[in-house]
């Protein structure tokens, strides 16, 4: 083996690629913003599946689109959905910072449950539990201060991180039989659908968006499907706990969207949340250890 692929060999690409995803969730998220003024959230959902399903189609041409581990996948929508319902909820009566440090639960939730349902080799070992504390402290410090939860948003917010942990489980055994184009191909559909009798039910009829929110939604629907390819891969390559923990970047993203776009200076305490989030996300990045390999059962 040559030094170059030595050194490759040094990044675990597991973490890399939901630090991507990260930057693309939270590019997707300032697009919402947008479009939430005008639409709800039901028809957010609808519409992002509706035109990334085109382009996913384009991507996974020449592959089977026939999904192997359908257990896997029905947990996957399921659980992916109803977080997406809780969250949209939740935007109504908590603010972005509470919603985001409330967010942050999920990486610990998964590193509890992950095990218990993929197996032993799914478990967080000490220092992915020190990371994992070292990264919402991070967190904390980033977004904490004004932080102010204590009404049923926050019950729904809850909701919806327990729902998310769950999804992204089940995205770990799913990663270990199925491709990611296919994947995200289908829950993008399946989402869509859902969504869609969701807004029968509550509107009785669906309405064509108005014609100045078309590019925020192509927008949408190009970075939401960019991060699920990402996120889809990251958890084929690396262990729940750790793929989940290096989402605790999405924070210092945000940070530095609002520092290069709005011109917002950050606070000595985000600076030094946001150093604790980058230092964590790098360890997991470069530690030196074989991936586990999910059960596709």
């Amino acid at each position: 083996m040559t030094a170059h692929g030595r050194r490759f060999q040094l990044v675990r690409r597991g973490p890399l690629l939901m630090l991507a995803a990260s930057l693309a969730f939270v590019t997707m998220t300032a697009l919402v913003k947008i479009v939430r003024a005008d639409l709800g959230g039901f028809e957010v959902v609808m519409w992002r599946g509706v035109i990334s399903a085109p382009l996913l189609l384009l991507l996974a041409r020449g592959q089977r689109l026939e999904i192997r581990n359908r257990r896997a996948f029905a947990w996957r929508l399921f659980f992916g959905f109803s977080g997406m319902v809780g969250y949209a909820v939740a935007a109504r009566g908590l603010s972005l910072v509470d919603l985001n440090l409330i967010g942050k639960l999920r990486p610990v939730i998964i590193a509890i449950a992950a095990p218990l349902v993929l197996g032993r080799g799914e478990r967080a070992g000490s220092g992915e539990w020190g990371i994992l504390a070292i990264g919402f402290a991070g967190c904390a410090l980033l977004i904490g201060p004004n932080l102010a939860v204590g009404s049923l948003y926050g019950l729904w917010a809850l909701f919806s991180v327990v729902f998310s942990a769950g999804s992204h489980i089940a995205l770990r055994r799913l990663g270990a039989s199925d491709s990611a184009r296919v994947i995200v191909l289908w829950f993008h559909v399946g989402v869509a659908v859902l969504a869609a009798l969701g807004i029968l039910i509550t509107r009785g009829a669906f309405r064509l968006p108005p014609s100045s929110l078309w590019p925020a939604l192509v927008g949408i629907a190009m970075t939401a499907t960019a991060a699920q390819l990402m996120m889809t891969r990251a958890y084929a390559l690396d262990k729940a706990t750790v793929v989940a923990a290096a989402s605790y970047a999405g924070p210092v993203w945000s940070l530095i969207g609002d520092l290069l776009i709005f011109g917002l200076v950050p606070t000595r305490w985000a600076i030094a949340g946001g150093a604790l989030v980058i230092g964590s996300s790098l360890w997991l990045v470069i530690r030196r250890e074989e991936p586990a390999t999910p059960s596709a059962v």
